[in-house]
């Protein structure tokens, strides 16, 4: 699964359409389907990912994010402290 596909799965768990999510992100629905579609090389940007984790009430995809891409794993922990102290178990911080 890509980050996009994580955000995608979480969006409509919620009930959300690319709108609504855009929306809450300050984005536009394209924005938001570009991410979902994983069309960003190297990924979203990881503030655009705390945006889209905070407005789903999900931090899990920053999480996924954090195991999956190298350039997340340096600079979400700084953004969202409790990642800081991440270990084998991420499930531990949730």
């Amino acid at each position: 699964m890509t980050i996009g596909q994580k955000i995608r799965e979480v969006r409509k768990e919620k009930g959300l359409t690319l709108e609504e999510l855009a929306a809450c992100c300050d984005r536009k629905k394209s924005w938001l389907s570009t991410v979902e579609n994983d069309a960003f090389k190297g990924g979203p940007d990881p503030d655009d990912l705390i945006k889209i984790a905070d407005a789903l009430g999900d931090q899990s995809i920053l999480i996924y994010a954090l195991l999956h891409n190298p350039i997340c794993q340096r600079i979400i922990p700084r953004a969202f402290t409790p990642l800081n102290n991440i270990n084998d178990n991420p499930s531990a911080i949730l």
